[in-house]
């Protein structure tokens, strides 16, 4: 899957598209980037049995490493370098094996050394999975 630049000025988004690329664990958990744009990031994930917890539903860290991503990739369309600075997270339904979710993230606020944003997972049949917040600090 190619991402899909949505208005997002092209050197951000080639500098987010090489820095998703370097994000080794993302990638190894199949994170996968479908659209960028001024102020937000969707992303999509198959939870596969790696990912299961002892329940057999998604594993909490996966879901909240999903919801990071997006968040953080919001964040980096600022065109600032950030990193986590704090999350949290509603885990609203399980995350079934073998369904693919979609992450949105959300720039609410883009201050001077902080960003402040929203995230959400949500099922194939469009069921609210996780809601999150999060300030990611501007390093740079």
């Amino acid at each position: 899957m190619e991402a899909i630049n949505t208005g997002l000025d092209k050197a951000v988004f080639k500098k987010i598209m090489s820095i998703n690329e370097r994000m080794s664990f993302q990638n190894y958990i199949g994170i996968k980037t479908k659209e960028v744009g001024k102020n937000y990031a969707i992303l999509q994930l198959t939870f596969g049995e790696d990912h299961a917890n002892t329940a057999g539903i998604a594993h909490g860290g996966v879901t909240a490493t999903l919801l990071d991503a997006a968040m953080g990739m919001a964040a980096f369309t600022t065109g600032k370098d950030v990193v986590t600075l704090e999350m949290k997270i509603n885990f609203v339904a399980p995350g079934k094996i073998g369904s693919t979710v979609t992450a949105e993230g959300r720039v609410l606020h883009n201050g001077n050394r902080t960003v402040v944003t929203e995230g959400r997972i949500i099922s194939e049949s469009g069921e609210v999975l996780a809601l999150a917040t999060g300030t990611y600090f501007a390093v740079g």
